[in-house]
């Protein structure tokens, strides 16, 4: 009778958690995340959220399957999926009271506008960006671990005005100094191309080198404001996320 009254018990507690509304849910854990504009509908177990920001991240329209189980210990596990013509992926995302979280396997494509980098010289509207994060965790707002990766197609304008080869960016994501940072590279017979971007809780820092023998190119990137350095043409910034 004991055995037949928990599981009656357990049943109820999963049932009444599956139906919360995503709303409420996402009041209480849902730290770091912009709502003041988002619609949210739906419950836990199945709901959808619309014009959300996350740091840099502009959101449009979020499929969330909340896995009820790790609420009854405080934690929020969502499954996760993006799909709209800008911006699409999937992941596992684990949230906790204190507004720490961690995301699992997570996968994006998208174009620099939606991931707040549309700012960084090089990265223009049609450049398709895709994210790889085996892991990530947040811990106080700040990056506390990290393994993934991140490849990014500079701009075609500089083939199709100088005849150049542009390389393809790739490179790794990790935590340092409690930012997430993205540490990319690529090469190709006429320029080679670094490049980093730190996120920060609020901001996105971003520096660029490149190197040629071009003096077309060269003079195209002393009018876009980059610096002669050793060798080198250097341009950094930063951008707040609402930028």
């Amino acid at each position: 009778m004991q055995r037949l009254l928990a599981v009656f018990i357990v049943a109820l507690l999963a049932g009444l958690i599956a139906t919360l509304p995503l709303k409420l849910v996402l009041g209480l854990t849902g730290h770091g995340i912009d709502l003041s504009r988002a619609e949210i509908h739906g419950s836990i177990w199945n709901g959808t959220i619309r014009g959300a920001r996350f740091g840099q991240l502009s959101i449009r329209r979020a499929k969330i399957h909340t896995r009820p189980w790790p609420l009854l210990g405080g934690r929020l596990a969502i499954d996760w999926v993006l799909a709209d013509a800008g911006l699409r992926g999937s992941g596992l995302a684990w949230i906790d009271l204190q507004g720490d979280w961690q995301a699992r396997d997570a996968h994006l494509v998208g174009v620099p506008v939606r991931l707040g980098l549309q700012r960084i010289p090089g990265l223009t509207e049609g450049t398709v960006i895709t994210v790889s994060l085996d892991r990530l965790e947040i811990t106080d707002g700040h990056c506390a671990a990290a393994s993934g990766t991140m490849n990014a197609a500079v701009s075609a304008d500089l083939s199709q005005e100088f005849g150049l080869a542009v390389p393809e960016l790739s490179g790794v994501l990790e935590c340092r100094g409690g930012d997430l940072v993205a540490a990319l590279a690529g090469e190709s017979e006429d320029m080679s191309i670094a490049a980093e971007m730190s996120f920060g809780l609020t901001d996105i820092a971003w520096r660029l080198g490149i190197t040629t023998a071009n003096p077309d190119l060269g003079n195209a990137l002393a009018y876009s404001a980059f610096n002669l350095s050793d060798g080198v043409w250097r341009r950094n910034g930063e951008m707040r996320h609402a930028d």
